[in-house]
């Protein structure tokens, strides 16, 4: 059975989907597939520094007055992923409100993750995308998908 669980590479710490980062023309950098992606295949681990809500506003408040890119990840209610400093190429996955993935909260080793798991078949070349506003404890960020259902108009659509 567990030879058939999608998490089977993110359990046993495998290597992640063949992907590399590009520069987009639209959003700085993203990341695209360099292989087919099977729906439900496990994509990416996002990583990076965990911290509590008052060190995250701190550092949204700083990042945000400079008007810098921040890599911010809900884990928790009280508890995100700061990918600034420590992360890997997840921090590049872009918005789409018409996302080829989703991020999923897994348990390793009794340790919440974050997880980045196809929702369908991404083909070599295509970006990897996911809805940054899966979860309800972290909504602020500017929407530039242009996509014709985008979910978050007035937020830069």
């Amino acid at each position: 059975m567990y030879e058939l669980c999608a998490n089977q590479g993110f359990l046993d710490g495998t290597s992640d989907a063949p992907h590399e980062v590009f520069a987009t023309n639209r959003y700085g950098w993203g990341v695209r597939a360099t292989a087919c992606l099977l729906p439900q295949a496990f994509v990416l681990e996002y990583v990076g520094e965990v911290v509590g809500r008052r060190e995250f506003e701190r550092r949204f408040a700083v990042v945000t007055q400079a008007r810098g890119h921040y890599y911010f990840m809900a884990l928790q209610r009280d508890l995100i992923i700061d990918a600034q400093f420590f992360g890997n190429n997840a921090r590049f996955i872009n918005h789409s409100c018409q996302p080829n993935c989703v991020a999923e909260v897994w348990q390793k080793n009794g340790i919440q993750r974050v997880a980045i798991v196809a929702v369908k078949a991404i083909e070599p070349l295509e970006e990897i995308t996911f809805n940054y506003r899966w979860s309800p404890s972290f909504q602020e960020f500017t929407c530039l998908s242009a996509s014709p259902k985008c979910r978050h108009a007035g937020l830069g659509c």
